[in-house]
Parts: structure tokens; sequence; C-alpha cells
């Protein structure tokens, strides 16, 4: 009984700590994203938009952190808690499909790509949902940038702008 019991106790100290521990300060002026979920969504995104691609702008000189935020504070409840629990299962997820005890916001770049990888070619169905639900997030707010629409050569009227940037200066 003793065995089971200290066992028990270092895996539930280890939980807590991976769950609820370990994450940087929040960026200022985030509405709804905490500590956590901004490392996670920061995390994604120095993955799916790194900096040195043909569109010369990262995940966050686009600020796509805050426009996630932005995007998360404007939608109806239950799809707050959709997004935010697909960015807790992304995060959390290593320990099955990643095999590893690290979290996503704490692997070095190239596990969190692979990992990313492992998502977009899984064999079931609902992991590729999830990475395109991501994968749709990350476009929006990433294409919202006035700097990346106009290294892209678009231009957006002005009315649009301000529907879609929801909140940039």
């Amino acid at each position: 009984m003793f065995w089971v019991g200290l066992f028990t106790g270092i895996v539930g100290a280890w939980a807590v700590r991976e769950v609820f521990m370990g994450y940087p300060e929040a960026p200022v002026g985030l509405k709804v994203l905490g500590r956590k979920n901004s490392a996670v969504v920061r995390a994604i995104g120095e993955a799916l938009l790194p900096p040195g691609g043909e569109i010369p702008f990262s995940a966050d000189e686009a600020r796509v952190t805050q426009f996630v935020d932005n995007y998360i504070d404007m939608v109806p409840d239950l799809t707050r808690r959709l997004m935010l629990m697909l960015f807790f299962l992304m995060e959390h997820a290593t320990y099955i499909f990643a095999f590893t005890t690290h979290r996503l916001s704490d692997m070095d770049m190239d596990a969190r790509i692979r990992y990313l990888e492992g998502w977009e070619k899984s064999v079931f169905y609902y992991r590729r949902v999830a990475f395109l639900s991501l994968r749709a997030i990350y476009g929006m707010a990433y294409l919202g940038c006035p700097d990346v629409e106009k290294a892209m050569g678009f231009r957006i009227r002005d009315k649009c702008r301000e529907a879609l940037l929801i909140g940039r200066p």
C-alpha cells in the first residue's frame, strides 16, 4: 500500500507541475489567454510561422498571439471553450502522440515541427481535423497583420480591415 501511495503522489505531483506550472509570464494586454495558453499559442506560432520565410515576418512579428487573444475574446462562449480546449490538447497530447515527457511549449523547435506534422499527416481523421482548425486560426491571425498583407501585395479596404484586424493598430 505504501508503494501505491508513493507512486500516486509522484505521478500526481508531476501532473500538477506539467499542467499548471512552469509557464512564462503572459504578454501584457491579453484579455483571455493566460500564462499557459499564451505560451502554447506562441510555441505553435513559432513552429508554423518561423522567421526567414518567403514572407519576412514571423508569428511574433505579425503579433499572432495578440490576434488569437482578441479573436477568442470575440467568439461565443462555447466556441471560446472549444478553442481553449484545442490549445490544451495540443499542449498535452505530446505524452501520447510524441511519446515524450515534454509538453509542446517545452519542446525544441525540431521536435515541435515533427509533432505538428504528425497531427497534419495522422491516420486518425479527428487528429487531422484538429490540426486543420489550428491552421485556420493561425492563417487568419497571420494574414490579418497589415505588414504581412503588404508583403503579399494585398490591399484590403478600410472597412474590411476594421472587421478583420480586431483591435490591431
